[in-house]
């Protein structure tokens, strides 16, 4: 039996075949990022994959990216408003469609 610790996969030789046997254990992560040319690079791990976390994290890019502090309290003003969060966005959704 030989085993790889990179790649945690064994391979065992038997008479038959080669059979490899994978590490059960697996991991994702899901990060979201923007390079600037002329500014700051940003990336966040997000919990969800969604649009609507996209455009949070667009938004945090911006506040990287913002010197105007007002502006900033305004974005971050917009990000935590509860009547943005997903649940009352599709509730409005529903109630008018």
């Amino acid at each position: 039996m030989s085993k790889c610790s990179k790649c945690y996969k064994s391979i065992i030789y038997s008479w038959r075949k080669n059979t490899q046997i994978k590490h059960p254990v697996k991991f994702g992560i899901n990060v979201t990022g923007f390079q600037g040319i002329n500014c700051n690079s940003y990336m966040e791990v997000n919990t969800k994959n969604n649009a609507f976390q996209f455009v949070i994290t667009l938004c945090h890019y911006r506040i990287e990216n913002m010197e105007n502090t007002f502006g900033k309290h305004l974005i971050n003003e917009a990000i935590n408003n509860q009547n943005l969060s997903d649940k009352e966005i599709k509730n409005f959704y529903l109630l008018n469609h």
